[in-house]
C-alpha cells in the first residue's frame, strides 16, 4: 500500500512538470460523464499524450492503467446500445464506432509496448505484471473485433495480426493458464473467445445473436484443445498463422502452408458440448441449469447452437459451382 501511494506520488512530482500531464491527471480527477461517448474525444487526446510524454516507464505504467479503467467503463457502457441498433447504421453511430476500434486499437499497442520498458528494479513481481498487461490487451483488442461484429463491420487493418502477436507472446512467457483473481478468464481462453467468434461466421447473425455467441465463449471457450501438429481425422480442426493479418482458417477448407509455423487448435470439445447442450434443451432442461443464457431456450437461440455446430463442429469444404468442367453447358 505505501509502494502504491510512493509511486502515485512520485508520477504528480514528474508529471505536473509538463502541461500535457498536467491536463491528464487533472481530468483523471474527474467524475466520468452521462453520456460515456463524451469520454471518447478526452481519452483519445490523453493517450496520445502520454505517448509523447517524457516519463518514467513505470510511471507511464501507471497512468496507462488509469486510462485503461476510463476507457473500459465507456466500452462497457456503448456496447449494450449496439445490440439494438438497426441496419444500416445510421453516419453518426458509424464514426462513434470507428473512434471507439481506434482508441481501442491504440490501446492494445501502448499496453502490449510496455513490456518491452519495463524497469525490472522497479517491479516486485514481473511475472503477474506482465501477466495483467497482455490480459488487457488481448481483452481490448477482442472488444475491438466484438464491437466490428455488432456493427456488421469489418476488423480493421492489422487487429487479427496484433491479437495474434500477443498471444504470442503470452506462449513465450508461458502465461496461457494463468489467471488472477482480476481476470474473469484465463488469457488462452479470452485468445480463443476472439478467434472462435471469428470462426462463426458472425456477418451472418444479428446484433443479438452476437452478443449471444460472444456470453457463450465467455462461459466455455476454455474447452479448446490448442496443439502445435494437426489432427486431419477430426473434421473440428483450425489453424492460425501469427504473421497474417486474418482470423483462423478450418483444415477442412483449406491446407496450412507447410512452410509457416501455424497454431493449430481443435473444437472437438466445443462441438461436443453443443451437441447435449441442444439435446438437453430438446429433452426440456431449462438454460441456466446448463450454463446457457435464457435466449438459448428460444427457437432463434437453438437456431445459433446448431449453426455454431456447424461452422466449429463441422465446417464444410469450399464448393466452386461454376467451374465449367464441372457442369455441362
Amino acid at each position: 500500500m505505501a509502494d502504491t501511494l510512493s509511486n502515485a506520488e512520485n508520477i504528480e512530482t514528474t508529471a505536473f512538470s509538463q502541461p500535457g500531464m498536467r491536463a491528464i491527471l487533472a481530468w483523471m480527477g474527474t467524475p466520468p460523464p452521462l453520456n460515456a461517448a463524451d469520454d471518447l474525444p478526452a481519452l483519445s487526446i490523453h493517450l496520445g499524450t502520454l505517448r509523447t510524454s517524457l516519463v518514467t516507464p513505470q510511471q507511464r505504467s501507471l497512468v496507462l492503467d488509469r486510462l485503461y479503467t476510463r476507457c473500459i467503463l465507456v466500452v462497457t457502457a456503448l456496447i449494450p446500445t449496439l445490440t439494438s441498433v438497426a441496419l444500416p447504421i445510421p453516419r453518426k453511430t458509424r464514426l462513434l464506432i470507428r473512434n471507439l476500434q481506434d482508441l481501442l486499437q491504440a490501446l492494445a499497442e501502448d499496453l502490449l509496448a510496455t513490456l518491452d520498458n519495463a524497469d525490472e528494479g522497479l517491479v516486485n513481481d514481473r511475472g503477474q505484471a506482465h501477466e495483467l498487461t497482455l490480459w488487457r490487451s488481448l481483452y481490448t483488442l477482442a472488444q475491438h473485433l466484438l464491437i466490428g461484429n455488432l456493427a456488421a463491420s469489418p476488423a480493421g487493418v492489422g487487429i487479427w495480426q496484433q491479437l495474434h502477436q500477443t498471444y504470442e507472446a503470452v506462449l513465450r512467457l508461458e502465461l496461457a493458464d494463468n489467471t488472477q483473481l482480476s481476470m474473469s478468464a484465463s488469457l488462452q481462453s479470452l485468445y480463443f473467445s476472439a478467434i472462435l467468434l471469428g470462426c462463426a461466421q458472425p456477418a451472418s447473425f444479428t446484433s443479438q445473436e452476437v452478443n449471444f455467441v460472444a456470453t457463450y465463449l465467455e462461459r466455455f471457450a476454455d474447452r479448446i484443445k490448442p496443439g502445435n501438429a494437426p489432427t486431419p481425422q477430426t473434421p473440428a480442426t483450425f489453424w492460425i498463422d501469427p504473421t497474417r493479418d486474418a482470423p483462423a482458417v478450418a483444415c477442412s477448407r483449406k491446407s496450412a502452408p507447410p512452410e509457416t509455423a501455424v497454431l493449430y487448435f481443435s473444437c472437438d470439445r466445443v462441438a461436443e458440448l453443443l451437441r447435449e447442450q441442444l439435446a438437453a434443451l430438446d429433452s426440456g432442461v431449462l438454460p441456466p441449469q446448463i450454463g446457457l443464457p435464457g435466449f438459448a431456450a428460444t427457437p432463434a437461440g437453438r437456431g445459433v447452437l446448431r449453426r455454431l455446430l456447424t461452422y466449429w463442429g463441422e465446417p464444410g469444404k469450399r464448393r466452386f459451382p461454376r467451374r465449367r468442367q464441372h457442369y455441362r453447358a
